[in-house]
């Protein structure tokens, strides 16, 4: 065996020993080599593509495919709320009808009975009349009887007339009452709306957007009686102090203006000016303080003695 192998190893060895290898056949070798290596590189790219593609494909109509599904879930709840609101209508409706009819139902029984009262009363009289005419006719001539009846008939319809005309009246002073009540209800509810909120300091403050300054020397007996807004164009608060007697209004406002008067005083660190008048008819001297504190003028006036008014000012301070 061994010598079989030897022999063959030597015979091939003697035919390669003639073959020759050029270098355009290694060249064209290796082209073919690499040629083949570039085809599979090309199947294995267009393979990897040709997945991307379709696993986008799929995700792309995956998408598509839920946001239709959500379109036609949107599209199914407006459907419903809009069926549900047709149907809260729709119940709505039918509960004001059965509202209604047992409204008409709360008030007919007593139009009933009065009229069932009334038809009762009017057959109770007929056959009354009728009872008495049957009676009467044993003990008086025909004819009387005739005339008898004729005149019983004339007062049954003369009584149904004035019972109908008593069921109409009945009918139109309920009709007539229940319209009062509800004027009277409409017109309570009016006036309950006309009724001005009551303005306390706090809520003045936050109108005036600043602190009320009030006076801490107040005359005896004056008690504070309005808190107003005279003006809603400018910012300003009108107090309001009363006695049995007289009264004296203290004006805060955020509009300043140019002060004067007959005569200058200082209160605090500040001048104020004071003017008096006299009505002529009365004789009443009115007088009036003002006086700028922080960017608020302030005007105090009343028919009080000049010395008390100058206590009130000065008693105003932060």
């Amino acid at each position: 065996m061994e010598d079989n192998m030897k022999n063959f190893r030597e015979a091939s060895n003697l035919v390669l020993e003639n073959i020759y290898v050029t270098d355009e056949l290694k060249r064209k070798t290796l082209e073919k080599c690499t040629h083949r290596k570039e085809s599979i590189m090309n199947v294995k790219l267009t393979a990897a593509f040709s997945g991307a593609l379709i696993i986008f494909v799929g995700i792309f109509i995956s998408l598509f495919h839920k946001q239709a599904i959500n379109n036609n879930n949107i599209a199914k709840s407006i459907n419903q709320k809009q069926k549900n609101s047709l149907d809260n209508e729709s119940k709505i409706q039918e509960a004001a009808k059965t509202t209604g009819s047992s409204d008409l139902g709360k008030h007919s029984p007593a139009a009933s009975n009065s009229e069932i009262n009334i038809k009762n009363n009017v057959a109770i009289s007929e056959k009354k009349n009728v009872d008495i005419a049957m009676k009467g006719s044993n003990n008086i001539p025909k004819n009387k009887t005739i005339d008898s009846v004729k005149e019983n008939i004339e007062i049954d319809s003369q009584s149904r007339k004035n019972s109908s005309k008593a069921s109409d009246s009945i009918l139109q002073n309920r009709a007539d009452i229940s319209d009062s009540e509800m004027n009277t209800e409409a017109q309570s509810d009016t006036s309950l709306a006309l009724v001005p909120e009551t303005l306390t300091i706090e809520k003045a403050a936050e109108y005036f957007e600043s602190e009320i300054l009030i006076p801490s020397y107040i005359p005896e007996g004056f008690t504070l009686t309005d808190i107003s807004i005279p003006d809603e164009n400018e910012k300003c608060v009108k107090l309001k102090y009363s006695s049995s007697s007289a009264d004296f209004e203290i004006l805060q406002s955020k509009s300043l203006s140019e002060l004067s008067g007959t005569e200058s005083i200082s209160i605090g660190n500040n001048t104020a000016y004071i003017d008096s008048m006299k009505d002529e008819k009365t004789g009443v001297i009115t007088t009036k303080i003002t006086w700028i504190i922080d960017d608020v003028q302030y005007l105090l006036s009343s028919t009080l003695p000049e010395n008390s008014l100058i206590k009130i000012a000065e008693s105003i301070n932060n």
